[in-house]
């Protein structure tokens, strides 16, 4: 009967430890494969061979499995390198080891000098598997909540609600096991223990659909934040496109002023002509345009960026082959090539003979965009994905970038050899978006 008892704790302690390493890889690393359905075959057979290795319990053939689960996750399904892949196991076996053990510790403890139950013989080891699952989650989750959030009152108010949930389940089940202290019945020891299950499969459920709550909600934020820059960016484009609009205005009237010009000339008006003149010379020039285009919103970024580079030193060189971009959102379109040469243009403004090269094209049914720079330090996030140095921005223009190229069903390629970081860019032209 005992080895029912620890199959069913195997089942229950495996199947969530390795939920754990998946979510774990999943939040490190991006995924090598778009098929769910290999991940799920993978999930599949590691939590069986941790569950054959659990019932033999031989420890140090659990951890030898272990390391082998944690490695071939995230070494073949997800993309790592060998040190990502070194510290993690390292890092995952130390905490579920500090836990265990302690759990190891306390369990005999209690149940031996405090309580002296009859049922914890019998049932010992399913008691311990639970108990240090109901610690584990929770612990696992509070520490991915300080790793990922940036919000330190929401970091602190979400791991209290995690505190919260496991410490009421720990309770109930000390409880429980209370009331059943002298209990001999063979029967009503295993109702015991189906409701001690019972509450720990529902504390750990609380806790999962809390944690996407939280995730959920994140995102919103994320979401909204984006959002908000993105309107700013096209209201600012908008004033930017009322100024080229009354650039053109100007140009269709220049004929005007020209004979008015003259006019005040051949009255020997020569003052006031100098003066209209010069009037005219700075408006003109004020509205000059380096680069013009049918499309107006790449017109104005282009002839921006120009004049930015020029603040900071840079020789900006733009070679636009294509520029009917009318399939893709205004909005989207300042947002996506703003955030691409502001990234380009803070990487190298620091940099002496810096340059940013800027090429836009068609090849096929293909819009190609390709972003040159050279870069001296570039900073990566956990993910190895490249983040901005500035900190205000915390790397929403990037993420801009990606969800816009995403929403496209384009795809995006970053490399960086040579000191030269290059973006490229291909979007489908015939896709459309609702």
């Amino acid at each position: 009967m005992q080895l029912v008892y620890l199959f069913i704790a195997s089942i229950f302690s495996c199947s969530v430890t390795n939920y754990i390493i998946y979510d774990f890889a999943e939040s490190l690393f991006e995924r090598s494969y778009d098929n769910k359905n290999l991940y799920n075959i993978f999930y599949i057979g590691i939590t069986s061979l941790a569950i054959f290795s659990n019932v033999s319990s031989n420890i140090t053939l659990n951890y030898i499995v272990t390391i082998i689960m944690v490695i071939v996750i995230t070494k073949f399904l997800y993309y790592s390198n060998d040190k990502s892949v070194v510290i993690l196991t390292i890092a995952f076996l130390s905490f579920l080891l500090a836990i265990e053990s302690g759990v190891a510790v306390f369990i005999p403890f209690v149940f031996e000098h405090i309580l002296t139950l009859d049922i914890v013989v019998n049932y010992r080891y399913l008691l311990q598997m639970i108990l240090s699952l109901i610690i584990i989650v929770p612990t696992y989750y509070i520490i991915k909540t300080f790793i990922s959030s940036k919000t330190i009152v929401s970091n602190y108010c979400q791991s209290l609600g995690y505190v919260l949930l496991s410490s009421l389940s720990f309770l109930a089940i000390m409880d429980i096991i209370l009331l059943a202290k002298n209990e001999k019945d063979f029967y009503l020891q295993i109702f015991t223990m189906i409701i001690i299950v019972g509450i720990a499969i529902l504390d750990l459920v609380l806790i999962y659909f809390y944690q996407k709550i939280s995730e959920n909600s994140a995102l919103e934020l994320e979401l909204e934040l984006i959002t908000q820059q993105a309107k700013l960016e096209f209201k600012h484009y908008n004033k930017i496109k009322e100024k080229y609009e009354q650039s053109k205005k100007l140009s269709h009237d220049i004929k005007g002023h020209l004979h008015a010009i003259e006019a005040l000339y051949k009255k020997d008006e020569i003052s006031r002509g100098d003066n209209y003149a010069k009037k005219l010379l700075y408006v003109v020039e004020k509205f000059d345009s380096p680069y013009t285009s049918n499309n107006s919103i790449l017109e104005i970024i282009i002839n921006e960026r120009i004049t930015m580079c020029d603040m900071y030193n840079i020789n900006f060189e733009y070679n636009i082959r294509y520029d009917d971009l009318s399939f893709i959102n205004d909005m989207d379109l300042v947002s996506l090539l703003s955030n691409l040469l502001n990234n380009a243009v803070e990487a190298t403004e620091k940099i002496q003979n810096g340059y940013v090269n800027l090429v836009i094209d068609r090849f096929n049914d293909f819009l190609v965009i390709n972003v040159t720079n050279p870069y001296i330090n570039i900073k990566k996030d956990i993910k190895g994905k490249f983040k901005t140095t500035k900190e205000e921005h915390h790397g929403v223009g990037l993420v801009n970038i990606r969800n816009i190229i995403k929403l496209y069903s384009g795809e995006i390629s970053i490399n960086t050899e040579n000191n030269v970081f290059e973006v490229k860019i291909i979007i489908p032209i015939k896709t459309t978006v609702s």
